[in-house]
């Protein structure tokens, strides 16, 4: 690497960390609380609103590479509405940093470790990408913490191996020009200041312990059909009509594996992350789905 572009990267790299000590910040003077729980596994973070709101407490998970607050126009309509509301940083991202080498089983034992904790009664969890294997994971071993299921374009389904292949090869970085592609696949709209967003997708999904992740994200440690056909809390699919980073295969391999009962919402205007490009629609389509379960 040139000493312009170590420079270069330095900035940017302050730059984002900056955004979202700001974005922290924001959500606590609006009455959100950043809270710490030290575990066996993970130092956690994770965010909490309570209101006198009608609707069920709420989990949100975000998915790969990204984190709490880059939630927030969910948080923030939200809010008002939802009697408790958690939003965790998975392990290793955003403000959680896992006391050892992160790897994928780290992460997936790590949330539950928090969860078990924070979770005080019956939840609606939602989850975005990987966000959304998660919280299906979570559903499948403590289905009694559970009262119902969102899930945002979520990954982590069984596949054949050469679409699994496929769609770990749609979040390989290798070049600025591949980070600007994938940010044009996670939103369903051309964003301001792409540039900035490809470099930080780029630090993100680039980074050695992200890269452990994915690579360890093999058919084995993927959700099994016999997990989830067996689910018995409602179940709400939301997959985007504008869908760009994950193929249609995804899509089909959920709607088969899924039980009978999971309602499933193809939304229009929406891609990968609504809650960044469309946020006012999407808010309304998840308080939607939360009024379901009163």
């Amino acid at each position: 690497m040139s000493v312009g572009s170590a420079i270069s990267s330095r900035f940017y790299q302050f730059l984002y960390q900056g955004s979202n000590q700001a974005a922290l910040r924001g959500l606590k003077l609006r009455g959100i609380r950043s809270l710490r729980v030290v575990g066996p596994l993970v130092r956690h973070h994770y965010l909490e609103s309570v209101s006198n709101g009608p609707l069920p407490e709420t989990v949100l998970l975000h998915g790969f590479s990204s984190c709490s607050v880059h939630l927030t126009p969910l948080i923030l309509a939200l809010k008002p509405h939802v009697r408790r509301l958690i939003v965790p940083d998975l392990p290793g991202h955003g403000f959680s940093q896992t006391i050892g080498r992160l790897h994928f089983q780290i992460m997936r034992e790590g949330l539950v470790e928090l969860l078990d904790q924070v979770i005080q009664r019956p939840v609606i969890l939602f989850g975005n990408s990987m966000g959304g294997m998660a919280a299906l994971h979570y559903a499948s071993i403590r289905p009694e913490k559970v009262r119902g299921l969102i899930l945002c374009s979520p990954v982590g389904v069984e596949l054949p191996e050469e679409q699994l292949i496929e769609v770990k090869s749609r979040l390989q970085i290798d070049s600025h020009q591949d980070a600007r592609q994938l940010v044009q696949r996670f939103l369903s709209k051309e964003p301001p200041f792409k540039d900035f967003l490809a470099w930080a997708v780029r630090h993100n999904v680039s980074h050695q312990k992200m890269r452990h992740v994915l690579a360890a994200l093999q058919t084995d440690k993927l959700l099994q059909k016999g997990q989830l056909k067996n689910l018995e809390m409602p179940i709400d699919l939301i997959w985007g009509q504008e869908e760009k980073l994950l193929p249609e295969s995804v899509f089909q391999a959920f709607v088969k594996v899924l039980p009978d009962h999971a309602r499933v919402l193809r939304p229009a205007q929406m891609g990968h992350t609504p809650y960044l490009d469309t946020p006012r629609p999407f808010a309304k389509l998840v308080r939607n789905c939360l009024t379901n379960y009163l």
